[in-house]
């Protein structure tokens, strides 16, 4: 493992663990391959965000109400139908963001690229996200590369309910894109979830 009879950390372990167990298949390989390629980043530094925008727990409860009122105008609702209105925010796709919504997500989209920027300047932030229809507001913003849909792919979860079983395995492969490509971004800002952390332990730097 080229360990060379050295202390050995957590990180380091961890990384030559994952190195010699886990090999991406032919076919995400490709698609590692064809992404890189066409967001020009074959050889060249950059940075890395991810933005685990949706989950529950980071959702304002303003932005939870405002999506729930365009449903029910004037309700008065439960902690519980809030908490319910955030679960399913998360794990659903195709909803309809409310202009409080995309004003919360493009606010906290340009804080993880700046966040990445600010670690290592002037490079281009490869964002990884768990909304494609989000995370396409920065679309336009000039070091931000995004990645294109994997066939057709969309930002699932492989533990939701609502995905297993409804897609082939294709489906899923932009998960280790963003993966493999987020571990060897020069910086990472990530917003504290596993996912995030994952490239950082993968990366061995």
């Amino acid at each position: 493992l080229g360990w060379n009879g050295t202390i050995v950390n957590d990180h380091d372990l961890f990384e030559d663990v994952w190195r010699l167990l886990f090999k991406p298949s032919p076919n995400v390989l490709r698609e590692i391959y064809k992404t890189i390629s066409e967001l020009d980043i074959i050889g060249n530094e950059f940075n890395s965000a991810n933005v685990r925008a949706k989950h529950p727990k980071i959702i304002p409860t303003a932005v939870a109400k405002d999506w729930l009122q365009q449903h029910h105008p004037g309700k008065n609702f439960t902690e519980f139908e809030i908490y319910e209105a955030k679960t399913r925010i998360d794990m659903k796709e195709n909803i309809t963001f409310t202009d409080k919504m995309k004003s919360h997500y493009f606010q906290l989209y340009s804080n993880a690229v700046a966040c990445a920027n600010q670690l290592a300047p002037g490079l281009p932030v490869y964002l990884s996200s768990d909304s494609d229809n989000l995370a396409s507001m920065m679309q336009n913003v000039s070091i931000v590369r995004l990645p294109s849909s994997v066939g057709d792919a969309k930002a699932l979860h492989i533990d939701n309910d609502y995905d297993q079983g409804l897609h082939p395995p294709s489906s899923f492969y932009l998960i280790f894109v963003d993966l493999y490509i987020m571990s060897k971004a020069k910086c990472l800002s990530h917003s504290g979830s596993g996912f995030g952390i994952l490239p950082l332990r993968i990366s061995g730097s």
